[in-house]
């Protein structure tokens, strides 16, 4: 190669390295700022390091090393630490602070009387939201599963979507939360029929006449591996 040929082969290198896109500087992950962001969003919601290991389903060592920059969540991790502390992946992973336009809220209500008692709010990913094809008149409520034989393949401290507007009973197998004594989630076992419907509370079957003290429809469920 004579020096020409050189010259104009690094002039052509660098005109296509000044073409080439650039990622911008705030959609570089820094570890250590995700970290902190992580540790900070867990104090406010005073969980130890092993309360949010049993919420997002990874170990208590792993949530040490997120807050110390060594590792960062993948993108699973990322969703249900979103979830659990009440922001977006968004802030999280950029620092791009949530807004409307990035996460959905839903209130959080107590079991014991989950119309009423708010106690609390989180948020969705607007993206999971929107996968939720939910109608416009939804009423979203979240309730955390206080035992472990609320909801097929959901351990206590599961947390259950519902939809307070939605209580038309339409087909076998979908999940409600009713009124059964106490609030439960009910499956509906036969197609609603001549006002008696089937419906299965655990391992057990129950006929009832009339309509059911439904509270909502379950549309999505996060669980928790406590």
């Amino acid at each position: 190669m004579t020096s020409t040929d050189s010259t104009t082969t690094s002039t052509t290198k660098r005109a296509k390295a000044s073409t080439e896109p650039r990622i911008p500087s705030q959609f570089l992950i820094d570890k250590k700022e995700v970290g902190k962001r992580i540790k900070a969003l867990r104090d406010k919601k005073d969980l130890t390091q092993l309360d949010l290991s049993k919420l997002v389903g990874k170990s208590r060592a792993a949530i040490a090393q997120w807050e110390g920059g060594d590792a960062t969540p993948d993108l699973t991790a990322l969703t249900a630490l979103a979830f659990f502390l009440n922001t977006s992946a968004q802030y999280i992973g950029f620092g791009i602070s949530g807004s409307n336009q990035e996460s959905f809220r839903v209130p959080v209500m107590d079991y014991a009387t989950p119309a009423g008692d708010r106690v609390g709010e989180m948020s969705l990913d607007l993206d999971f939201h929107r996968g939720l094809h939910l109608p416009a008149s939804a009423s979203l409520r979240a309730v955390r599963l206080p035992r472990d034989d609320m909801m097929d393949g959901f351990p206590r401290g599961s947390v259950i979507i519902i939809d307070e507007a939605d209580k038309t009973l339409v087909g076998a197998g979908e999940a409600f939360l009713i009124f059964h004594r106490v609030p439960a989630v009910a499956y509906i076992d036969a197609v609603p029929g001549q006002n008696i419907y089937s419906v299965r509370i655990g391992s057990q079957k129950f006929p009832t006449e009339g309509g059911l003290p439904v509270i909502g429809r379950v549309v999505a469920a996060m669980k928790s591996f406590a």
